[in-house]
């Protein structure tokens, strides 16, 4: 067991403190991601739409609309890396704190729960850098997207 010369509430709060933080921003990326495919989503429509009302669909509007149908494609694999379900760790769980409660002293429970928080935080870390990345590819493939819009309706006017 740790031993804490001090009292192991105050490591507990920020400990709490620190995942609260890291969910949130895990919750963010997941917003902006979902964005993301929705303003993708929309381009590729608008593009669609505009390539539709042309009487002829020649080469140029074919590459134009391959172009951006392959950045949806990393679009979509993007978000899906966001999104992919995966187990967070959000804290104890309250029967094991029951459990432990009747067990335990106060301050070897208080003492377990930090390494659980810290435990948790970690675990969540790993996955961190694939939702960062993900939400990057989605950006610039709608950026792509709108790049292909602007040339379409270059073509058309």
């Amino acid at each position: 067991m740790i031993d804490f010369k001090s009292d192991p509430k105050i490591l507990l709060d920020i400990a709490k403190e620190r995942l609260q933080i890291q969910l949130a921003f895990y919750d963010a990326l997941d917003t902006k991601a979902a964005t993301l495919f929705a303003a993708g989503s929309a381009l590729l429509g608008i593009l669609t739409a505009v390539f539709a009302i042309r009487e002829e669909f020649d080469g140029t509007s074919l590459l134009i609309t391959g172009v951006a149908a392959g950045a949806y494609l990393f679009l979509v694999l993007g978000v899906g890396a966001t999104h992919w379900p995966r187990r967070y760790d959000v804290g104890p769980k309250l029967e094991e704190i029951w459990d432990d409660i009747q067990l335990k002293e106060d301050r070897e429970l208080l003492i377990d729960l930090v390494v659980d928080y810290i435990h948790y935080y970690r675990n969540n870390d790993r996955w961190g850098w694939v939702k960062g990345w993900s939400v990057r590819v989605g950006l610039v493939a709608v950026l792509v997207e709108t790049g292909a819009v602007a040339a379409g309706l270059a073509i058309v006017a």
